[in-house]
C-alpha cells in the first residue's frame, strides 16, 4: 500500500534473483491519485512486440457509493477498499515502451450493468493470444454476498484497445461446489509442446478454496 495514504498501489522492484528483492528500493509505477482512484492493484503485465501492456484493476473514485467516506473505506475490511462492496472494481489498461514507465489509457474491461453477474467486479487475471485474437479472462462478481467468491468470464480483442465481453449473461467458468467460485485464472502457453496449462483457485465442496491446474491440448 502507498505509505502516504494507505491506498493500494503498484510499485516495481528489480533484482537478479528472488533473494535480492529489497522493498526499500521499490519504484513507483502507478498510484491511486494518478488515475483518480481509491486504489489500484493486481497488475497483469505482458509484452507484445516492442510494447509492454499492463492490465490494472482499480477503484474509480467517482463510483464510490453515495454516503461513503473515502477515508473510512480504507479502515474497513482490513484496509481493503475492494472488499467493502462500496466501490466498483473494473480493469484499466496502461502501456509502456520500457516496462517501467507506464501511460494510463483508461478502462479496458468494465463492470456489468444493473443485474449483471459481474456488476461489482471485472478484474483481469490473464491473457491468451491465439492470433489474431487476444482472449482476456477476468474475475467477476455481483457484490451481493460474494466477496472473495468470484467466477470467471472473458472478453476478446484484436488490438488491445477495443474489448468485447463474451460472457454477458453469466460466467464462463465456475466451480461445481459450494459458492461456485473459480478465480485468479492464469495461463502458461507451451506452443512447442502443443498445450496450455490453466492454473486457478476454486471452491471445494466444504467451501474452502484450493489451487488446481487443467491441461488443454492445442490443435
Amino acid at each position: 500500500m502507498d505509505p502516504a495514504d494507505g491506498r493500494w498501489c503498484i510499485d516495481l522492484i528489480e533484482a537478479s534473483s528472488p533473494d535480492g528483492f529489497d522493498p526499500a528500493r521499490r519504484r513507483k509505477v502507478l498510484r491511486a491519485d494518478d488515475i483518480a482512484a481509491e486504489g489500484v492493484k493486481d497488475p497483469y503485465v505482458f509484452r507484445v512486440g516492442a510494447a509492454w501492456f499492463m492490465f490494472a484493476p482499480y477503484g474509480p473514485r467517482d463510483t464510490v457509493r453515495p454516503g461513503s467516506d473515502p477515508d473510512e473505506l480504507h479502515r474497513t475490511a482490513e484496509g481493503n477498499v475492494f472488499a467493502t462492496g462500496r466501490i466498483l472494481h473494473p480493469t484499466g489498461l496502461a502501456v509502456s515502451a520500457d516496462g517501467i514507465s507506464f501511460r494510463w489509457l483508461g478502462d479496458a474491461i468494465t463492470t456489468g450493468g444493473s443485474g449483471a453477474w459481474d456488476r461489482s467486479v471485472a478484474r483481469v487475471s490473464t491473457v491468451v493470444h491465439t492470433p489474431p485474437v487476444f482472449t482476456v479472462f477476468y474475475d467477476g462478481r455481483s457484490g451481493d454476498g460474494d466477496v472473495y467468491e468470484d467466477r470467471t468470464g472473458y472478453a476478446v480483442s484484436l488490438d488491445l484497445r477495443s474489448f468485447t465481453k463474451v460472457t454477458c449473461a453469466g460466467p464462463a467458468l465456475a466451480s461445481p461446489y459450494a459458492s461456485g467460485s473459480l478465480r485468479y485464472l492464469d495461463a502458461v502457453h507451451l506452443p512447442a509442446e502443443g498445450r496450455l496449462l490453466y492454473y486457478f483457485e476454486m471452491a471445494r465442496a466444504d467451501g474452502a478454496h484450493e489451487l488446481r491446474v487443467d491441461e488443454v491440448q492445442l490443435p
